[in-house]
């Protein structure tokens, strides 16, 4: 039998049920060859169920441990690891202090029960309302590196952006960074996820998310397939015709409310468009996350869109909830696509 470090990623429950066979196995050998080993492999358990300042770190000196292999030591040293392990009833986690840059990755490490883990937020995260509670470190254009520098982070969520001195002079202050890219669907929501459950040691917490929000989306997908036509859908994500293109995850949630994205031909993450353009495009709904309808029905020839003729403009939805790809969406989804179903039904 061989001792590997592989062994010491399963969860307690499972090392505890292993410990007891390790121990049974050593103590039933005539000879005593497997106990060095065994001895070093206690120890690497012990320093991580310990503090560093409690660590027998003495039992991985192999020297040490051949010389007690042949005394009757090893005898106390294993009730002692074994109690240790005994009275342990959590996980064997390391935790990070985090720095999250970003609201969206904020909103998952608390979904994902690791907020205790992290020592700052950016400026704009203020979901959920413990992260107001949270040290301010400005916002991923504006970050403040003094004061990160200052919290001592073992790890940064930031995003991944060309061009962007963000990274660099993270890096140069000898910072650890982890960069995510852009979503583009709601399928990297879940990359997003698995990431940072592995980041914060909540893998299994990870898993449990992804699978029950995915049970949403295919809830959702039952729902929608009945429809007779997908709607389509103009949605405007700030002032003077800026909306978002296939490269945005926003046009995979109009996506899979059970719409169409008049613009999901267009390439690109978000882009300036015209009204003329959106006139000939005719939408049947127009979402706008900044304005109302009489910021519309005021336009030249509004008459000639079918979202205003029929009275179809959406613009109750709440900005933070709908513009950040994190757990909150998934409700954005299910608003949309009531909305959506309701337009048919007219």
């Amino acid at each position: 039998m061989r001792f590997t470090q592989g062994m010491l990623k399963k969860s307690k429950r499972t090392l505890f049920v292993k410990v007891k066979t390790c121990i049974f196995l050593v103590l039933s050998q005539p000879n005593r060859r497997f106990w060095p080993e065994f001895l070093r492999c206690s120890a690497y358990i012990t320093q991580r169920i310990c503090s560093p300042h409690t660590t027998l770190a003495w039992l991985q000196n192999r020297q040490f441990c051949k010389r007690i292999a042949s005394s009757s030591m090893p005898c106390l040293i294993l009730s002692v690891f074994f109690l240790s392990v005994s009275f342990c009833a959590s996980e064997i986690i390391k935790k990070n202090r985090i720095v999250s840059l970003m609201p969206s990755y904020t909103e998952i490490v608390f979904a994902l029960g690791a907020g205790e883990q992290l020592v700052g937020v950016s400026n704009f995260c203020n979901y959920p309302k413990e992260a107001l509670d949270k040290e301010k470190t400005g916002d991923y254009l504006r970050p403040n590196f003094e004061k990160i520098y200052a919290l001592k982070p073992d790890i940064i969520f930031a995003p991944q952006w060309k061009n962007s001195i963000l990274l660099k002079n993270l890096k140069s202050l000898g910072l650890n960074v982890a960069q995510f890219k852009d979503e583009r669907e709601i399928g990297d929501i879940f990359k997003t996820i698995r990431i940072i459950a592995d980041k914060t040691n909540k893998k299994k917490e990870g898993k449990a998310l992804i699978k029950k929000l995915k049970k949403r989306l295919k809830d959702i997908s039952k729902k929608t397939i009945s429809n007779k036509r997908k709607p389509k859908v103009y949605i405007e994500v700030d002032n003077k015709y800026w909306t978002a293109g296939k490269n945005s995850f926003l046009s995979d949630v109009i996506e899979k409310a059970g719409g169409e994205n008049i613009f999901s031909d267009i390439k690109k993450a978000y882009f300036q468009t015209s009204w003329e353009t959106i006139i000939e495009k005719n939408p049947d709904i127009i979402i706008s996350l900044w304005g109302d309808a009489g910021d519309y029905t005021k336009k030249p020839l509004a008459k000639k869109i079918n979202a205003l003729v029929n009275s179809r403009i959406i613009s109750d939805m709440e900005r933070d909830k709908i513009s950040r790809p994190a757990l909150r969406v998934f409700d954005i989804i299910e608003e949309l696509a009531l909305k959506f179903k309701s337009n048919e039904d007219k």
